[in-house]
């Protein structure tokens, strides 16, 4: 006799609880993106539109709460915060299960941030260069003292006591930069060299960096060649203005003579500092005096034993230009700059 196969036991079939599967999908941690609708930040609270939301109604917002924005209140993610911005979430539920955005993050908040720095450094550096050239054109004081020898019937030294000039920007620098340029000449045989030297050098110095100032390199390099071309054309020129000359007159000025030590300060440059230069012909020198009481020599004196600088021809000076860069930390380290002649 056949039996009849037991029946499977009955299951049922309940409908998918609509809150497990809002709580599943929670979990799985998927971030989503939106725009800001608005935000109350004094409530604390707004609401954000998802970006595949397929309308802009009020039923598609979703949401959001400053404690569930990334890092608290008091972070840039709630600072930035603003309808419109672009932010990132999670889906999670409040106490009563209503959903809402968690884990809220401004989207591009590092570069944001990043900008805001940047700006904020620009200004502080803006500001910064500006005292510089403050310093410079108003800022600056200078000293000088001069005593005539025993036996020198006239004053044969001369200087140059800084007077600040605009000298517009100085290569790819592209800031409005000021040079103030200090000098000493050691004058022998006469008047003629040194007062020729402080009536000329100055300008043919500022004449080339006006030459040079459309140059594609940097501040120091524009310098640098701007003083070594103003020694060179002041030479120069001295040679060409004594060769004119007849009788006593000529034979003063071919034998008259002069050492020349200056120290020009410029600025800003490229990255916003002043800039020290030193050239020199002779032994007249260039003493840095700084905070902690130590001294910095600043130039070499040229001497008829240096063979390096001496013309074996004609045994006259032959240009040789010493050029020093910045010092860092310019203001910080700089007492005072003294250019004084090296007597023996």
């Amino acid at each position: 006799m056949a039996t009849a196969a037991p029946k499977p036991p009955t299951r049922t079939v309940r409908a998918p609880d609509l809150k497990a599967v809002l709580n599943l999908q929670f979990k799985s941690k998927k971030r989503l993106e939106g725009r800001v609708r608005w935000f109350d930040k004094e409530k604390g609270f707004g609401k954000i539109l998802p970006l595949d939301a397929r309308s802009t109604s009020v039923e598609e917002e979703i949401f959001v709460h400053k404690n569930q924005i990334e890092d608290g209140p008091e972070s840039d993610n709630y600072a930035a915060l603003a309808p419109g911005a672009l932010v990132s979430y999670e889906m999670t539920t409040q106490e009563d299960g209503k959903p809402c955005a968690g884990n809220v993050r401004v989207q591009g908040l590092a570069r944001m941030v990043q900008n805001g720095l940047t700006q904020a450094a620009g200004a502080a550096l803006s500001a910064k260069e500006a005292r510089l050239r403050q310093l410079l054109l108003q800022g600056l004081q200078s000293g000088v003292f001069q005593e005539k020898g025993h036996k020198k019937a006239l004053m044969e030294d001369g200087f140059l006591q800084g007077v600040a000039r605009e000298v517009g920007t100085l290569g790819t620098s592209g800031k409005s930069a000021a040079l103030t340029l200090y000098a000493v000449m050691d004058g022998h045989a006469g008047i003629s060299c040194s007062n020729f030297v402080v009536l000329n050098l100055e300008r043919n110095i500022l004449d080339s960096l006006r030459d040079q100032r459309k140059r594609d390199a940097n501040a120091e390099q524009i310098l640098k060649s701007s003083l070594l071309a103003g020694f060179k054309v002041t030479e120069h020129s001295f040679h060409q203005y004594a060769n004119k000359l007849e009788g006593g007159a000529g034979r003063t000025w071919a034998t008259s003579g002069s050492t020349c030590c200056a120290a020009c300060l410029a600025g800003p440059d490229e990255e916003g500092r002043l800039r020290l230069l030193v050239a020199n012909v002779g032994d007249s020198r260039a003493v840095l005096g700084k905070k902690d009481g130590f001294a910095v020599r600043l130039s070499v004196d040229h001497r008829p034993d240096n063979a390096g600088v001496l013309n074996s021809k004609a045994a006259l000076w032959q240009l040789s230009v010493e050029l020093t860069g910045s010092l860092g930390r310019f203001q910080q380290q700089l007492r005072y700059v003294e250019i004084v002649e090296q007597l023996g």
